[in-house]
């Protein structure tokens, strides 16, 4: 695009990039900086020389502020022997201002400057297209809500007139190189002029970034027909909630049984064998390798401190998480009150509700963190996986109400047993009830008035399943198990959802002051795209599947009154 900038006109409040800065991740601080230079760094300089001829020069751009690369240039007209000076600085030539001042003018976000390139001819050049360029920055980013582009600037003319500038891109971005393919526009070069080729990213906000705090609840079991159907038995859900927030007709979980999906949520991991089985001995995932999408090769349940959750991320952000598990330690001699969980290599007891007194319902198998190293292993797991009890204290106020809260109700409040081993009614109706209950607490307390967004998910659609002697369960899934987003089933085993691609339609409904009462969204999405986007608000890399190429985050088709 081109944009028109009068001469005297200069964005003072661009002046801070005069040198390379950080690109912050939606203002979380989560983001480690592109590249850091205090002081500017001294010019470096290459030269392409012109036969004349049409051929594609391509030379290495000098390295400034730890940025390297190369640039392609096409001049076929050009004298024989004419050069072209390319120079490299961390420090802002003469007329770089200017096409900062437009640049800011044209974009939103925060715009930080990490490279410039000054072109000067010996002769006059015409380029049938731009350069193209191939920039490799210090290290790897998350190009989540960011965008890389060029702007173009040159001396201001001594008559004052007005400037032409001219932006480029936005870059395609592979890890920590950027490519600039130059569209097809002409440019001319004067003689002696010097042009300066300005290198930023602009960081546009994603949807949902003013979310601070997040709460899900994750129910269980439950085809989208049966909750959100004509004959629901979870009206407070189904209508009352839904006419709030946003219900999305078209969420899906990720696999069968339930232990994968809760992997999913916070680590972005493809089932295991055993995971698929919901684990019922608590062994470790013994690793060989690692795949595509950072995929972890191997069979087993806990996995090795190398995996990461979206927990991890939030203490490495300096964030606060915690996951509260209903009925967790009601009986001790069961599992601890405090990160509980199996015995590693040994039987999991948690997998059926206690039917005896004290009635102990809570389930490992809800509970994604207990599966991985990197949180059983830390101390802060005593203090961030705790009973849901002391979820009533946390809420009193926003400071001392973490940033992620994972809620996951017993085995007859989140609706997976029909009948619960107290004598209540389980299912959809138990649910509901769970959400009567908590859910008005949640949108009472000051962190979610303030900036919160509440998600109620199903971890999977309840699946069709035939008598199958041969299956460890002596059933295999028929039905059920529907998928989206081009889910990958991951290198371990051949169908995530057993009998098909997925876990199935849920729905999922979501509520926060920055989604508009009565929201109704139709694009597919599956807990993938849940962990994408909640690392998308706060700025957070990709783990695992949610960083899959294609994958499409929560949009404005939910986030639609920020």
């Amino acid at each position: 695009m081109q944009i028109q900038l009068h001469a005297g006109t200069l964005a003072r409040s661009l002046a801070s990039f005069a040198f390379i800065t950080a690109i912050a991740g939606c203002g979380s601080g989560a983001n480690p900086p592109i590249a850091q230079a205090t002081t500017p760094q001294a010019s470096q300089s290459a030269k392409i020389t012109f036969s004349g001829s049409s051929e594609r020069k391509t030379v290495a751009l000098p390295s400034a502020g730890g940025v390297s690369g190369t640039v392609s240039v096409t001049a076929p007209g050009a004298t024989p022997g004419t050069t072209l000076i390319v120079t490299a600085s961390t420090q802002a030539p003469a007329g770089a201002e200017r096409a900062l001042s437009s640049v800011h003018l044209a974009r939103t976000g925060t715009l930080s400057v990490f490279y410039y390139a000054t072109f000067t001819p010996s002769a006059t050049l015409t380029l049938p297209q731009l350069p193209s360029f191939s920039i490799a920055l210090p290290q790897a980013i998350s190009p989540a809500g960011k965008q890389f582009f060029y702007a173009i600037s040159q001396p201001a003319p001594s008559d004052g007139s007005v400037l032409q500038f001219r932006t480029e891109g936005p870059a395609a971005v592979a890890g920590s190189n950027l490519t600039f393919a130059g569209s097809t526009t002409p440019l001319t070069l004067q003689a002696g002029q010097p042009y300066t080729f300005v290198f930023y990213g602009s960081n546009t906000p994603v949807a949902g970034s003013s979310v601070k705090h997040v709460f899900l609840i994750a129910l269980e079991n439950k085809n989208y027909n049966a909750t959100f159907g004509p004959d629901s038995v979870a009206p407070y859900l189904a209508k009352t909630l839904v006419g709030q927030g946003a219900l999305l007709t078209q969420y899906y979980g990720t696999g069968h049984f339930s232990l994968d999906n809760y992997v999913s949520m916070v680590s972005g991991q493809a089932p295991s064998l055993q995971t698929q089985q919901d684990c019922p001995i608590f062994a470790d995932f013994a690793a060989a390798g690692t795949a595509a999408d950072g995929q972890a090769v191997g069979t087993g349940c806990v996995y090795p401190n190398s995996v990461k959750t979206i927990a991890d991320q939030f203490t490495d952000a300096g964030l606060t998480w915690k996951g509260y598990m209903e009925d967790m330690g009601l009986d001790p001699a069961r599992e601890d009150a405090t990160c509980g969980h199996p015995q590693l290599n040994a039987t999991d007891n948690t997998e059926r509700a206690e039917k005896v007194a004290p009635f102990d319902q809570y389930a490992a198998k809800h509970d994604p963190f207990v599966y991985f190293h990197s949180v059983i292993d830390s101390p802060t797991c005593k203090t961030n996986v705790v009973n849901l009890n002391a979820l009533a204290q946390d809420l009193g106020s926003a400071s001392n109400t973490p940033n992620f809260s994972f809620i996951t109700p017993n085995l007859c409040n989140d609706g997976h047993d029909a009948q619960c081993v107290t004598g209540r009614t389980g299912g959809l109706t138990a649910a509901n009830e769970f959400l009567q209950t908590w859910v008005p607490r949640i949108l009472a307390s000051p962190a979610y008035r303030k900036d919160g967004l509440l998600v109620i998910t199903f971890d999977e659609a309840d699946p069709t399943t035939v008598s199958d002697p041969s299956s460890p369960l002596g059933f295999r899934v028929t039905g059920g198990s529907e998928a989206c987003c081009d889910e990958q089933s991951g290198p371990n085993v051949a169908l995530a959802g057993q009998g098909g691609p997925g876990g199935g339609l849920t729905g999922e409904v979501l509520l926060s002051k920055f989604i508009k009462p009565g929201t109704v969204s139709s694009v597919p999405y599956n807990h993938y795209s849940q962990l994408k986007s909640l690392e998308d608000i706060f700025g957070f890399s990709h783990l695992g599947y949610a960083g899959r190429q294609g994958l499409q985050g929560f949009g404005n088709d939910i986030f639609n009154n920020e």
